[in-house]
């Protein structure tokens, strides 16, 4: 018998077997570790990151800057650029937009400056209806949805909810369901041009909360023949507050102001209140209902003119 022989066999079989247990334990191992170890912390949360919409109650807030600038024409023949022509106009707006929920729900745009709110809710037969609220005398004016002459539901109702046209909404979607940029924590990178108007968007955009973190609008239009108009707006979102219990608490307290019909205001013209806001304009049939210090009107959809 050849006992070194046979040792040496055994050994070498051994040899193998704990070979091969190395193998699959370290691939074990691995497989354990791998997101973390492979991609890194930061990759790890980013791939296990829901980017799902959520539609529970939020109050945002948005600061929206928009400058206008005049400049002249390039012109090539004599190599000038497109210098200013003139100061630069700016100016700023806060807007807080809440929303009860999804989009079957209230939104509200509420502008602190001039202590005012808009509350929008979509009717079943697929319009519009609005109540200004004048939040400095607790008053409100409801205005049925042939009064304020309602846009059709797929572009006026999104640009309520998420101040997006539906137009451009649907745009969006469509990119994102192809090739959009997904910079971190569920932020789109999108543009879009709309050339037969000269605009120009570039907007980051939060998936989860349905709201533009960033958007900027650029607008070229014609001045004259020499010149050109540049308007570009800013929107930026400030603070984002999913709270359902402070939603209500701002809904709590528009219930308490008494509220007329728009259409009874001429038979109650005697009210103090509606005799200063009828002077002032703001609730003339069909306007904005929004005016600066100087008596002009301001719209509050001004932010971006398509």
């Amino acid at each position: 018998m050849n006992v070194i022989g046979t040792y040496q066999t055994n050994s070498s079989t051994w040899l193998r077997i704990c070979h091969r247990a190395a193998v699959i334990v370290t691939s074990l191992f691995c497989l354990l570790v791998y997101p973390t170890h492979l991609l890194g912390a930061d990759d790890a949360q980013q791939s296990d990151l829901n980017c799902e919409a959520d539609y529970k109650p939020l109050i945002a807030n948005f600061t929206i800057q928009r400058t206008i600038a005049t400049r002249k024409r390039p012109s090539f023949a004599s190599g000038t650029t497109n210098k200013l022509v003139g100061p630069i106009r700016s100016s700023t707006q806060q807007v807080e937009l809440t929303r009860e929920g999804d989009i079957t729900k209230r939104v509200v745009h509420t502008y602190p400056d001039l202590k005012q709110s808009e509350i929008w809710n979509l009717t079943p037969n697929g319009f519009m209806r609005v109540v200004k609220h004048f939040n400095s005398h607790a008053r409100a004016i409801e205005y049925e949805p042939v009064d304020i002459g309602s846009p059709t539901v797929d572009v006026g109702w999104n640009k309520k909810f998420n101040l997006l046209p539906g137009d451009i909404y649907k745009k969006l979607i469509e990119s994102m369901d192809g090739e959009a940029a997904l910079a971190e924590n569920c932020i789109y990178q999108f543009e879009h041009a709309i050339e037969d108007q000269g605009v120009v968007i570039d907007l980051d955009w939060n998936q989860q909360l349905q709201l533009p973190e960033q958007m900027v609008v650029l607008q070229t239009a014609a001045g004259n023949r020499h010149t050109i108009t540049e308007i570009r707006t800013t929107i930026k979102l400030t603070s984002a507050d999913v709270n359902s219990e402070m939603v209500e608490q701002k809904f709590e307290a528009w219930r308490t102001h008494p509220t007329l019909d728009f259409a009874d205001i001429g038979d109650n013209e005697s009210d103090p209140f509606l005799m200063t806001m009828i002077n002032f304009g703001f609730i003339s049939h069909g306007a904005s209902g929004f005016y600066d210090s100087s008596g002009e009107q301001i719209s509050p959809y001004h932010i971006y003119q398509f």
